[in-house]
């Protein structure tokens, strides 16, 4: 079994172990606590996610959308059944500020957030009109920068610099300290991953 077959099995490990949990909850507490609808009819949950509709089967836990994307597919079950209720704060925090943060740091930094300095520098007028559609609010941050809601009750900043004569382009992401309440450490290193994921698809698609 080569790497990414073994990072496959694992993701499908961690997906069939969540599913597994929620199959004990009761879905109108978790849709109390995560801030997301459940539809008794259907017996489904109907998760907003960053302006794209997701549905999950209770109690199997299925998400009917094929993304195709295990991370994300991982992202929204363990929201659901982290979800504790706890309101967002409106105070920002760093990775580095997430109890364990520090150790996946470096990776978070190369990975995602010199990605997030670069990645939409060649669009960045359809950057700013898909945050305006999002809802997201301009917050007075580097050159530009955005609040934004992730899914239910978990927030972000993204801010970035603009490359120049002196400065290469930077860029940093924080998150509502009421986010530790939902995502565990690792969850929240691919968090951010996953809403440039879903931005960048959707201005592919206006191209």
């Amino acid at each position: 079994m080569n790497a990414k077959d073994i990072k496959k099995s694992n993701y499908n490990l961690v997906l069939d172990y969540s599913r597994e949990k929620i199959k004990n909850l009761d879905p109108n507490d978790i849709s109390k606590l995560s801030n997301v609808k459940f539809n008794e009819d259907l017996s489904i949950f109907e998760i907003n996610l960053m302006n794209n509709l997701f549905t999950m089967e209770y109690p199997s836990g299925k998400i009917l959308e094929k993304s195709n994307n295990l991370e994300l597919d991982i992202i929204i079950t363990r929201y659901l059944l982290n979800a504790t209720g706890i309101p967002p704060t409106n105070k920002f925090i760093t990775f580095k500020e997430i109890p364990g943060g520090n150790v996946y740091y470096n990776n978070f930094l190369n990975r995602t957030i010199k990605r997030l300095a670069y990645e939409f520098s060649d669009c960045i007028d359809k950057y700013k009109i898909f945050m305006d559609n999002l809802g997201a609010e301009k917050v007075n941050m580097g050159d530009l920068a955005y609040k934004f809601n992730f899914v239910g009750n978990t927030f972000m900043i993204f801010i970035i610099w603009f490359s120049d004569d002196e400065f290469e382009a930077n860029a940093n992401i924080l998150f509502d300290s009421n986010i530790t309440y939902y995502f565990n450490t690792e969850d929240l290193a691919v968090v951010p991953d996953i809403a440039i994921d879903l931005i960048s698809k959707n201005i592919k698609e206006q191209i």
